[in-house]
Protein backbone atom coordinates (compact mmCIF):
# COMPACT_ATOMS: atom_id res chain seq x y z
CA UNK A 1 0.00 0.00 0.00
CA UNK A 2 2.65 2.56 1.08
CA UNK A 3 4.90 1.34 -2.32
CA UNK A 4 1.42 2.44 -4.36
CA UNK A 5 0.87 5.84 -2.84
CA UNK A 6 4.41 6.86 -3.31
CA UNK A 7 4.47 5.48 -7.17
CA UNK A 8 1.16 8.17 -6.98
CA UNK A 9 2.58 10.70 -5.32
CA UNK A 10 5.75 10.56 -7.76
CA UNK A 11 3.36 10.28 -10.64
CA UNK A 12 1.00 13.42 -9.74
CA UNK A 13 4.50 15.56 -8.91
CA UNK A 14 6.70 14.41 -12.19
CA UNK A 15 4.68 16.77 -14.84
CA UNK A 16 4.84 19.88 -12.02
CA UNK A 17 8.39 18.95 -11.19
CA UNK A 18 9.17 18.83 -15.12
CA UNK A 19 7.70 22.07 -15.60
CA UNK A 20 9.42 23.67 -13.02
CA UNK A 21 13.04 22.89 -14.14
CA UNK A 22 12.24 23.32 -17.56
CA UNK A 23 11.21 26.61 -16.14
CA UNK A 24 14.29 27.51 -14.43
CA UNK A 25 16.16 25.94 -17.36
CA UNK A 26 15.26 28.33 -19.60
CA UNK A 27 15.34 31.52 -17.34
CA UNK A 28 19.01 30.24 -16.61
CA UNK A 29 19.94 30.32 -20.31
CA UNK A 30 18.41 33.59 -21.20
CA UNK A 31 20.16 34.85 -18.10
CA UNK A 32 23.68 33.67 -18.61
CA UNK A 33 23.98 34.96 -22.71
CA UNK A 34 21.37 32.25 -24.26
CA UNK A 35 18.54 33.77 -26.26
CA UNK A 36 15.45 34.88 -23.84
CA UNK A 37 12.47 32.47 -24.15
CA UNK A 38 9.44 34.34 -25.49
CA UNK A 39 6.56 33.77 -23.13
CA UNK A 40 3.93 31.63 -24.72
CA UNK A 41 1.00 34.01 -26.07
CA UNK A 42 -1.82 35.02 -23.72
CA UNK A 43 -4.20 33.07 -25.64
CA UNK A 44 -1.87 29.68 -25.86
CA UNK A 45 -1.30 29.90 -22.16
CA UNK A 46 -5.19 30.30 -21.19
CA UNK A 47 -6.18 27.05 -23.65
CA UNK A 48 -3.29 25.17 -21.80
CA UNK A 49 -4.88 25.95 -18.24
CA UNK A 50 -8.42 25.12 -19.69
CA UNK A 51 -7.80 21.86 -20.94
CA UNK A 52 -5.81 21.59 -17.72
CA UNK A 53 -9.13 21.99 -15.84
CA UNK A 54 -11.32 20.02 -18.51
CA UNK A 55 -8.77 17.12 -17.75
CA UNK A 56 -9.35 17.38 -13.96
CA UNK A 57 -12.70 18.20 -13.69
CA UNK A 58 -13.13 15.14 -15.66
CA UNK A 59 -10.86 13.18 -13.46
CA UNK A 60 -12.64 14.61 -10.18
CA UNK A 61 -15.85 12.83 -11.03
CA UNK A 62 -14.51 9.91 -12.36
CA UNK A 63 -13.03 9.55 -8.43
CA UNK A 64 -16.36 10.63 -7.22
CA UNK A 65 -18.12 8.03 -9.12
CA UNK A 66 -15.87 5.15 -8.61
CA UNK A 67 -16.51 5.05 -4.90
CA UNK A 68 -12.95 2.52 -4.75
CA UNK A 69 -10.70 2.73 -1.70
CA UNK A 70 -8.08 5.50 -1.48
CA UNK A 71 -9.87 7.60 -3.16
CA UNK A 72 -10.10 9.89 -0.76
CA UNK A 73 -6.55 10.68 -1.38
CA UNK A 74 -6.96 11.27 -4.81
CA UNK A 75 -9.83 12.93 -4.69
CA UNK A 76 -8.16 15.68 -2.93
CA UNK A 77 -4.73 15.97 -4.84
CA UNK A 78 -6.75 16.26 -8.13
CA UNK A 79 -9.05 18.97 -6.12
CA UNK A 80 -5.70 20.68 -5.29
CA UNK A 81 -4.53 20.56 -8.69
CA UNK A 82 -7.80 21.90 -9.77
CA UNK A 83 -7.91 24.51 -7.15
CA UNK A 84 -3.93 25.68 -8.46
CA UNK A 85 -4.66 25.91 -11.55
CA UNK A 86 -8.05 28.06 -11.32
CA UNK A 87 -5.71 30.40 -9.28
CA UNK A 88 -3.22 30.49 -12.27
CA UNK A 89 -6.21 31.12 -14.39
CA UNK A 90 -7.00 34.31 -11.96
CA UNK A 91 -3.56 35.51 -12.03
CA UNK A 92 -3.26 35.49 -16.00
CA UNK A 93 -6.33 37.94 -16.71
CA UNK A 94 -5.64 39.86 -13.36
CA UNK A 95 -8.28 38.53 -11.28
CA UNK A 96 -8.21 38.79 -7.54
CA UNK A 97 -5.67 35.91 -5.78
CA UNK A 98 -8.27 33.37 -4.27
CA UNK A 99 -5.40 32.49 -1.88
CA UNK A 100 -3.62 29.13 -1.81
CA UNK A 101 -5.39 25.90 -2.35
CA UNK A 102 -7.08 24.01 -1.16
CA UNK A 103 -9.73 26.58 -1.91
CA UNK A 104 -12.99 26.63 0.43
CA UNK A 105 -16.37 25.80 -1.92
CA UNK A 106 -17.76 29.13 -1.98
CA UNK A 107 -14.86 30.66 -2.85
CA UNK A 108 -14.00 28.02 -5.70
CA UNK A 109 -17.94 28.64 -7.30
CA UNK A 110 -16.74 32.35 -7.10
CA UNK A 111 -13.70 32.25 -8.91
CA UNK A 112 -14.86 29.55 -11.53
CA UNK A 113 -18.47 32.37 -11.88
CA UNK A 114 -15.52 35.33 -12.17
CA UNK A 115 -13.54 33.30 -15.06
CA UNK A 116 -17.06 32.59 -16.58
CA UNK A 117 -17.74 36.12 -16.68
CA UNK A 118 -14.56 36.87 -18.34
CA UNK A 119 -15.13 34.48 -20.91
CA UNK A 120 -13.28 31.07 -19.72
CA UNK A 121 -14.73 27.39 -20.68
CA UNK A 122 -13.72 24.55 -19.86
Amino acid sequence: MAHTLLVYAALVAAPTAAFVLARRGAEWLSRWGGRAVPPAPLSQRLADLTGRLRRLDGQFQRLERSGSPGDGTRLRAVGLGYDDTLRECCLLLDLPDPGPAPLAAAVRVQVEADLAHRGLEW
